[in-house]
Formats: C-alpha cells, structure tokens, sequence
C-alpha cells in the first residue's frame, strides 16, 4: 500500500547499511569518514541483512523485502516454538498484535529481530534430541548470535532457561544433581557470550534512571508496548489485555484442577519479568527505554503460556480468534493511516535528493511537528553516497559503525559550515519542516547557508540550500 514503512530509526539502520557496504567495497569518501567499531558490539543483525539486502535491491525494496522477513519470521518461530506434542491446540495467533510493537515503530530492528532468535532458541533447547556435546556447541553459536543482535535479549533468554529448569526440578522431581549439571552446561554454553558482554558493559558508564511507579503501572495498564495508533487504539489494547486476563484466569482454574506441567514455565518467567519490571531502572547508561522492553518480554512469555493451554470449550477457541482477527483489523487500519502520511513525507523528502551532488555533506535540520522525521534525513543518503550529519548509530559507541572524528559534537560546541577541528565544510542544508529552527546551532548554520548560499529545492515539508562554490 505504500513505499517505505517509516519507523523512528530505521531510516538510520538503512543509512548505516549502505554506508557498511561502501566501506567494504572501499569507497574512499566514506572510509574517509567512517570506520568499523573495532569492539565486538551487539546491534549486527538489522545491519548484516540490511546490506546484504542492499546489494541486490534498492533501498524501497530493501526495506519492504526486511519488513516482510521480520514479520513472517516472528509469527512462524513464535508458532514452531509453542507447537508441542502435548499442545494439539496451538493459540499461538494471540502473538500476532504483539508483532507490531512500540519497539519496532521506535525503529529498534535489533530489538525486535532478536526475539525470533529467542524463540527459535528456547525451542531449540526444549526440544532437541541432540547428544549432549553437539546440543552444547550448537547452543554456544546460537547464544552468541543472539548476544551479536541484542544483548539484552540474550540477557532475558538466560533467564527463560533457567527457570526451564528450575520448573522441571519441581514438576518431574528430577535429581538436584542433573539439575546443577543442567544449569553448568547452560552456563559453559554462555560464557563466550557473556565474556563479550561484559566487556562490552564495564567500557561504559553505568548512571541509572528510575520511572515512578505510577508511570510504570499506567504503561502496563495500556500495554505500552503493544503499537497501536489511531482513535480506537485505547479500546482495542484494553479489549485484547482483557481477553488475556481471562485467558489467565481459565488457564489457571485448569491447571489447579489438574496439574501444571513443563510448560508452565512460560508463566513463572511471565512473573519474574513482571517483578523485575517494576524494580529495573528504564535506563542504564547506553540502554534506554528499559521497562518498555520488559513489559514486552512479559506479554510475549504470558501469551506463549496461554498458548499452549488446551481449553476444552471450543467456543473459547473461536471467541479468541475471533477477538484477534477484530483486535488486528482495527489495529491496522490505525496504524496504516499513521504510516500513509510518513510515506508521502519521504518521498517528498527524497524529491530533494536529485538535487544533491554525489560526495557531498549534508547538514539536516528538523523543525517538524512530526517527530517520526527526526532521522528521516538518513533516507537521502541510502542510495546515493552522501554523507548525512545525523547519524544516531555512527556517534555513538555500541554500534558495529562509527565516525573517525565526532563531527556532531564539533557542530555543537562550535557551529558553523566550516566544521572545526576537520578539513571539511557543510555543503548543503536540507531542512525538514516549516516552523523556525529554535536550537541554537540550527539557526546559527541555517543563517549561514542563507548569507552564503542559494534555496536550490523547495516544497511544502523541506528546504534545500546549497553553498555557493565561490566560498
């Protein structure tokens, strides 16, 4: 239905992709700029597939084929994961809403690609009839590809793993000593993974941020987490929530007139995660944003659960699909009339890039009321080697990029088109919305690109200024 599918960072994520492969294929004007994090950091999967799907596709059809692989692969894993023998009745469709999260729509393609390496993961080590040796090796690759995409996932998949087993210590009553080698393999098959997170964290700083309480609890209320825009967004998040809940309630009711079983572990991680999102900080230094993602690793492990309980009332079972198939029609129908106009905003955006010389720098400035523009600067310079200075991966450390000079915090001290301390000049200004530049910098250089400079490219979002050759 339309072109480009815009999410917060992933404008930036596609930017750094292209950028990657012309470093690669060692196009001196990028590698003049850019260099590769010489520390193994997470945050590679939405990178790797990305250029690699930039090879062969432009950037449109690189998104869309990036979007469709995440989506697909996320509900089939999810299903493959809670498809047990003992589980005839899979609900897992109850995870389809979830798919479209408040951390995808932020653009965290890192995030959001891991969970499918979570659940393939967790699948892996519940089903496997591997010898111990190979499912040991086998696992220390896939818990470090998982690290590799986002650490904080594999942090939450330790845990998944642990309470496996602990659960299976208490409902078959196997042996404490199976149970502490259980626990040794799982560690032993970690450490390479947990080395590199540790080095990764102790290079960092560590200040801590809380939300109140009362903020916690409302973003749980209305399922934060859960990405749904428009003017029923409210009713259909609670209507789903509620169905949840009393998916709970049944599911539970049945259980203690049976009797719980292994995969019931789903919902004593489902607790545990709810504890801890409560006494977690929302941000640890480079980690941001921290309780959203927590309270989504809760509705991800609490529907796993009731997805595998057997509810004997068939009406039940079609009330359910029903309810989701209602939830997601709404759910989309918002989110599409959020999309559409982001849509056209980057295409008139892109209007400006022919009107760009190859090679050049690129200074954005965002006036918009819209704040989903913020990095939508970084579209401009996918399929043309421009250098965009607004660049969220390349300033920062825990990306597999990064700048060779910190060409924004030189902007920022010191403003102006000749960037101090490097021999480099902006050479055009590409502003993004028609209210007036309010930070400092920003007006400072769009003064500038204005008394020495031409308006090049206009409509009614951007601005194009190039400077004039003769300074």
């Amino acid at each position: 239905m339309m072109d480009y599918l815009i999410t917060l960072d992933g404008p930036n994520h596609l930017y750094n992709s292209a950028i990657y492969n012309r470093l690669l294929s060692g196009d001196e004007f990028s590698s003049s700029l850019f260099e590769f994090n010489n520390q193994i950091t997470p945050n590679y999967s939405s990178l790797l597939i990305l250029s690699f799907l930039l090879i062969f596709f432009n950037g449109v059809i690189a998104l869309k084929i990036f979007h469709v692989v995440y989506v697909l692969l996320f509900a089939i894993t999810f299903y493959k994961w809670n498809q047990t023998s003992s589980t005839k009745h899979n609900l897992s469709f109850l995870i389809i809403p979830l798919i479209f999260s408040y951390l995808f729509i932020s653009g965290f393609y890192n995030f959001a690609l891991s969970f499918i390496l979570l659940f393939w993961i967790i699948s892996f080590y519940e089903k496997t009839k591997l010898s111990l040796p190979l499912k040991t090796i086998i696992l220390v690759f896939l818990l470090l590809t998982l690290y590799l995409s986002h650490s904080i996932v594999f942090i939450f998949a330790g845990l998944a793993l642990i309470i496996y087993e602990i659960n299976l210590l208490i409902i078959k009553k196997t042996q404490f000593k199976r149970f502490i080698f259980s626990l040794l393999i799982l560690f032993c098959a970690a450490i390479p993974s947990l080395l590199l997170s540790l080095f990764f964290m102790s290079a960092r700083e560590s200040e801590l941020s809380f939300l109140d309480f009362s903020v916690l609890l409302e973003n749980l209320v209305f399922a934060k987490s859960i990405f749904a825009k428009g003017d029923w967004s409210v009713v259909i998040k609670s209507f789903f929530l509620l169905s949840l809940f009393i998916c709970v309630l049944l599911g539970v009711k049945k259980k203690l007139n049976l009797k719980f079983n292994e995969s019931d572990y789903l919902l004593w991680t489902a607790m545990t995660i709810l504890v801890l999102y409560f006494t977690l900080p929302d941000s640890v230094g480079f980690a941001m944003v921290f309780s959203v993602r927590i309270e989504y690793f809760f509705w991800v492990f609490l529907i796993a659960w009731i997805s595998r309980i057997d509810f004997d009332n068939v009406k039940i079972k079609i009330g359910l699909a029903t309810t989701t198939i209602i939830i997601l029609s709404f759910q989309l129908s918002g989110n599409i009339s959020f999309w559409g106009p982001l849509n056209l905003d980057t295409k008139k955006i892109l209007a400006a890039q022919p009107h760009i010389n190859e090679k050049s720098i690129v200074y954005p400035i965002f006036t918009s009321n819209v704040w989903e523009h913020f990095h939508l600067s970084n579209i401009v310079g996918v399929d043309k080697n421009i250098f965009i200075l607004d660049n969220n991966g390349a300033r920062q450390d825990y990306f597999p990029l990064k700048y060779k000079q910190p060409y924004e915090k030189y902007i920022d001290t010191l403003p102006g088109l000749q960037i101090k301390n490097t021999d480099i000049q902006i050479e055009y200004v590409l502003k993004i919305g028609k209210n007036p530049a309010e930070i400092e910098k920003d007006i400072i250089i769009y003064n500038s690109i204005q008394n020495n400079g031409t308006l090049v490219f206009e409509n009614d979002l951007v601005e194009l200024w190039q400077k004039s050759k003769k300074d």
